[in-house]
Formats: structure tokens, C-alpha cells, sequence
């Protein structure tokens, strides 16, 4: 059975309303799970906040897993490069050179008020 483009979207917006694998994805805090979301998703032209981001646990995730989800957000939304992106875009590459460099923890602060304001999510813990 082939599914057409609309009806994946429609399957994938059903999910997200429901306790769905989705859910469980993002709650995971791991990368490698939070990236197949995210390709569920984006790659059939969903937007970015149709993911429920309130139930990403970035304040545990691991450091490695931040800076590969900080680094997606980057190359999505065009920051990669210096001077791009504002203040958003800045925090974001400073957070991520910070935790890779000797600055590890306040580029984790950087690079989680930067994903939080990416995402939408409130910047209170």
C-alpha cells in the first residue's frame, strides 16, 4: 500500500495528538532518536514546532547529544556560519564551540537558552 504525501502528513499530525512513538522520541533525550523524529517530520514538509519540544528533557541530556541537536538546528535554520542568525544564531555557536572547547559549562547554558529559543520553549527550567 502506498501511502500518498498528505496521508503520511495526516497519519504523522494523528500521532503527534496522541501518546505517540513520537513522544517517546523526543522524551528519549538521546539524539539518535530525537534525529529520526525529526526526519519523520521535516522530511515531509511538517513544521519543526508540530514536535512536541515541551517534552524534550534538555537539561538531562547529554552533552554530546545537545551539540549534535544544537548543530541540526544550526544547519536548519541557516546559522552556520558567524553573522547569521542574530543573537539566537550567535548563543548558539558560542554555546556549542564552548562545550567542545574549555568553556563546557556555560556553553551548555548558551547552547540550551539558544535551542530553547529555537524551539519556542520557555526559558524558565
Amino acid at each position: 500500500m502506498k501511502l500518498t504525501e498528505a496521508k503520511l502528513k495526516e497519519l504523522i499530525l494523528e500521532a503527534l495528538e496522541e501518546e505517540s512513538p513520537l513522544e517517546g522520541m523526543i522524551k528519549s533525550g538521546e539524539w539518535e532518536n530525537i534525529n529520526q523524529a525529526l526526519s519523520l517530520t521535516v522530511d515531509v514538509g511538517l513544521p519543526l514546532e508540530e514536535l512536541p519540544w515541551d517534552l524534550l528533557p534538555i537539561r538531562m541530556m547529554e552533552d554530546d547529544d545537545l551539540i549534535e541537536l544544537g548543530r541540526y538546528l544550526m544547519e536548519l535554520k541557516g546559522f552556520e556560519g558567524d553573522g547569521t542568525g542574530g543573537k539566537v544564531g550567535r548563543m548558539l555557536r558560542h554555546g556549542i564551540r564552548g562545550m567542545e572547547g574549555k568553556k563546557a559549562f556555560s556553553g551548555r547554558q548558551y547552547t540550551v537558552m539558544a535551542i530553547k529559543k529555537v524551539l519556542g520553549l520557555s526559558l524558565r527550567p
